[in-house]
Order: C-alpha cells, then structure tokens, then sequence
C-alpha cells in the first residue's frame, strides 16, 4: 500500500516544475488592464525607468513588434493571447555593439520571448515576465488609442 503513493508524490512534484504562465503584476496601480487588442498597442512606445541606460524602443504595426536597445534591430510577428504577448522567432541586426549594449539587447530578446503579460493604461504599457518588468509610454506621434 505504500507503494502506491510514490508514483502520485512524484507526478505531483514533475507537475511543479511544469512552466507556468507569468504572474500577474501583484502592484498593479488601480486602473491597468490587459490591452485588449494587438492593433491598440500600435505605434512607437519608449522605456520610461531606464534610468541613465539608453531607453528601449518598441515598435508595434501589422501583427509585427520591432525593438531596440540602443545598437542592434530586433524583430518578430506577434500575437497577444490573454494579454500575454507571444513572439515568434525573434530575428536581429548584426552589427558589433559595446558590451553593455549587447547585454541589455540580450535582456530585451529574452524578456519579448518569454511571453511577458502586457498591461496598459492610457499612454503606459508595462511588460512582466517573473521578476522582470519594463515600463512604456507610447511616444507622441504614435497612433493607437
């Protein structure tokens, strides 16, 4: 009889190293909500908590997100499925960047990649993915809504 335990103690222990999708923000201000469309993101968003670190730039248009951190283009289709946003193969430019900037440029592509939950109010977009957390605002030209 106490054989039979083992097999659910360890199923149940692989089902907690199974991935789970990203938490949602626990400080999330009052008034953010998932974006509730792909096309509501369109436009040019700019990091807002960059610090005194060259801000990232996301670009939105036509099922596609185009990034940069300061050197190099990334780029991928995207899909945003409850409000998580999904990438496809991110692709890159490939021009010989300082060290600090490939760094926070592989920070960028991982974080896009890892399906990070978008949360927007107005002209404030944030993306979470675990413990990390970039804030946007959509720039003044930018269309969207």
């Amino acid at each position: 009889m106490k054989h039979f335990w083992m097999p659910v103690l360890v199923l149940g222990w692989l089902s907690g190293c199974a991935s789970t999708p990203p938490a949602v923000p626990a400080d999330k201000p009052q008034g953010w909500q998932a974006p509730r469309d792909l096309a509501s993101l369109q436009g040019r968003w700019q990091q807002v908590d960059a610090g005194q670190q060259q801000p990232y730039r996301l670009e939105f248009a036509a099922g596609r997100l185009q990034a940069s951190a300061g050197c190099n283009g990334l780029g991928s289709v995207v899909s945003l499925e409850n409000g998580l946003l999904k990438t496809g193969a991110m692709m890159s430019t490939l021009m010989a960047c300082p060290p600090a900037l490939e760094q926070r440029e592989r920070s960028l592509s991982q974080l896009l990649s890892a399906q990070p939950r978008l949360v927007v109010q107005g002209n404030r977009l944030q993306l979470q993915a675990g413990r990390d957390r970039l804030e946007f605002q959509r720039e003044a030209s930018s269309g969207g809504s």
